[in-house]
């Protein structure tokens, strides 16, 4: 090997190194996964107190318009737990899609690095005088 494929090894592998700190620091997990849903929920609940109590300070034609969003935050709260279940089943193919996707980046741009580099070299070359 001459030094710019040295040089090429060395690139790919902090490349390499780094790419795979970020995908293992980024991994989707069953932790954020709940910890995320736990936010959403939260959410929901604070908006629910709101909405209940605005619903019972009001009487007359407001009460009605209350109690229907009301509702409709309930039903939005059960929608969250069938997301959070279906996301959690998902879980195993996000992790090998997030996973792929960051070895074919370093594949890809390994490949790419040396194949400018051949490019380069090979133009270079061609300005180059002859030898007699």
């Amino acid at each position: 090997m001459n030094g710019w494929q040295r040089l090429w090894v060395v690139v790919c592998l902090v490349i390499s190194a780094f790419t795979a700190y970020l995908t293992y620091d980024n991994l989707p997990s069953e932790e954020k996964v709940t910890s995320f849903h736990t936010l959403r929920l939260g959410w929901l609940q604070d908006d629910l107190k709101r909405l209940t109590e605005k619903a019972s300070n009001k009487p007359g034609p407001w009460n009605n318009f209350g109690e229907e969003t009301v509702e409709g935050v309930r039903v939005k709260m059960q929608e969250e737990d069938n997301l959070y279940k279906k996301e959690l089943a998902e879980l195993p193919a996000q992790r090998r899609d997030y996973i792929t996707t960051a070895f074919m980046f370093c594949f890809g741009f390994s490949v790419s690095l040396y194949v400018a580099g051949w490019v380069i070299g090979w133009i270079y070359r061609g300005f180059r005088p002859k030898r007699a």
